[in-house]
């Protein structure tokens, strides 16, 4: 459980330096084959998951061996990493298993757990993404769309009866 932990620790850490446009290269691609080591010595990836691990390898490896690739090997190389991450969000890839994080969570005590492979698949698309010319002033209005968007969708909800406040604190919820 603790190599587990630790792996999807990493993970986040991945998924974070890779929405830094300027964070290197090696440290991603580091702290995303360490996140995978600790993933194998725990319970959350078994030898059933090398075959998906190899071929979001040779997607990377193609997006990186040539310094710029083409633009029609561009296209298929994101398309190849969409299609990886699609397969990773609905599970189709065998060998990865899911984190129990509380085993009752919410109006229907439902577990609720974390998945390596939906979590892997993003970053897969976010080291495939075409990279952008460095800026010297970065441009915060994304920033702004975020916020409104989601507090929009979450207002949109509510009004909708979809969802609620119900503001309690689960034992496990410290973790």
């Amino acid at each position: 459980m603790f190599f587990d932990q630790i792996a999807f620790a990493l993970l986040f850490c991945a998924l974070a330096t890779s929405l830094w446009q300027t964070a290197p290269l090696r440290l991603k691609l580091g702290l995303a084959a360490t996140s995978i080591t600790m993933a194998s010595l725990g319970h959350t990836l078994n030898p059933g998951a090398i075959p998906a691990l190899l071929t979001g390898a040779l997607i990377l490896v193609a997006k990186h061996a040539s310094h710029p690739p083409q633009r029609h090997v561009r296209s298929l190389i994101l398309i190849a990493a969409a299609i990886w991450a699609l397969c990773a969000g609905l599970h189709l890839w065998q060998g990865f298993s899911p984190l129990r994080w509380m085993e009752h969570f919410g109006r229907n005590s439902q577990p609720l757990q974390w998945n390596y492979d939906k979590a892997l698949g993003g970053l897969l698309l976010l080291l495939c993404l075409p990279d952008r010319p460095h800026q010297e002033k970065q441009n915060w209005r994304w920033l702004g769309f975020l916020l409104i968007g989601s507090s929009g969708l979450l207002l949109v909800t509510m009004l909708l009866g979809l969802a609620s406040f119900d503001l309690r604190w689960p034992e496990d919820m410290t973790l």
